[in-house]
């Protein structure tokens, strides 16, 4: 299934080395697949780039064991794709560091998939979860994946309305398979290896750290076409994100918002500072890479005489319960039966305050 070579890289993947000392020993060492299958053959180059705990790791670790992860990984649905794999993205290698070895477990081909990165801020906003699932379904419907981090707020609202939209989404991992974080995203995760890709460049016991997530977002930002911020307040993992992009030539967008709102304060000031461009459609990221894509099938939503009245008036913005019932001249039963149906059917959600918000 893989070459020597790729063996080599994951064998070094699975040993805790940093990065920059794998590409040492990658370029001093005539052949790799030495490191695994001839380690007295290049001994003498890995005492120079390596301390003594980390040359006695390799020397502890025998072939057979290696073998055996391999097979443990194959019955995990777990594929290697290192940089000397064929199917390896290429426009990672644009980014920082690009790693050596990815981890997946799902729908590999997503890898080149034309993607958006959608990241923000961990305390989503009743507005930032509108604007996400708005932008969201609208890349989808015009055949884009979804990238993000599968942390809380606006990454958790980006996967789960690519999914909900028979969309295509990539999670990003700071950690290994074993260690999903947050652990209430589990189910989460399963469901986007079944409809998705789940990605990440640990092994799976490695648990995810304060250093590993932002590492990963070099990832994120390197998989996708451009970068998407529906929301981010001042000390947003998302910055990271914005700025892997920059560095690697991207785009990125931000959605303005409230000047008094704190999750906002990230985006607008970007705008502000031309540090990416402001957006207040889906069509507008579209026209970018209309190249990029295929176009899915629109995704039509059959509505009632109630339905659409109510649709109509909540285009206007979020909007309470006695607000609704004088504006289309429902009465209570009338309302409530309105509304509910489309809680069900997937139209609307309701928010504290006996509030209502399109999804």
């Amino acid at each position: 299934m893989y070459s020597k070579q790729e063996k080599a890289l994951i064998f070094l993947s699975t040993l805790d080395i940093p990065h920059g000392k794998i590409a040492k020993i990658c370029e001093s060492v005539s052949f790799l697949e030495d490191v695994l299958f001839n380690l007295e053959g290049v001994s003498v180059q890995l005492k120079k780039i390596l301390d003594p705990a980390q040359l006695e790791k390799i020397q502890g670790f025998s072939i057979e064991k290696f073998e055996r992860t391999l097979e443990k990984h194959k019955e995990d649905g777990i594929v290697c794709v290192t940089r000397l794999s064929e199917g390896y993205p290429e426009k990672l290698l644009n980014i920082t560091n690009p790693p050596f070895v990815l981890y997946l477990k799902g729908d590999i081909s997503l890898l080149k998939a034309p993607s958006i990165a959608v990241v923000g801020t961990r305390k989503v906003s009743a507005y930032g979860r509108q604007v996400c699932e708005m932008f969201t379904k609208g890349l989808v419907a015009n055949g884009f994946c979804i990238t993000s981090g599968l942390a809380y707020g606006i990454d958790g609202v980006a996967h789960k309305t690519a999914l909900a939209e028979g969309g295509k989404t990539i999670a990003v991992l700071g950690g290994g398979f074993n260690k999903i974080y947050p652990s209430a995203h589990n189910n989460l995760a399963s469901e986007i290896v079944e409809k998705g890709l789940l990605l990440t460049e640990y092994p799976p016991h490695v648990e995810p750290t304060a250093f590993t997530f932002p590492l990963r977002n070099r990832i994120i930002a390197g998989l996708s076409l451009g970068v998407l911020i529906p929301e981010a307040g001042e000390k947003s993992g998302s910055l990271h994100t914005k700025e892997y992009a920059l560095d690697a030539g991207l785009m990125v967008f931000a959605i303005p918002g409230n000047i008094t709102s704190e999750t906002s304060c990230a985006t607008n000031r970007m705008i502000c500072m031309g540090s990416a461009q402001g957006v207040t459609s889906f069509e507008e990221i579209v026209s970018c890479f209309q190249s990029e894509v295929k176009k899915l099938p629109a995704k039509t939503i059959q509505l009632s005489i109630e339905e659409e009245i109510i649709v109509n008036l909540l285009k206007e913005g979020e909007q309470d319960y006695d607000a609704l019932q004088i504006k289309s001249g429902f009465d209570a039963k009338r309302l409530t039966t309105c509304l509910t149906t489309m809680q069900i059917r997937g139209i609307l959600d309701k928010l504290a305050g006996n509030t209502y918000i399109l999804k």
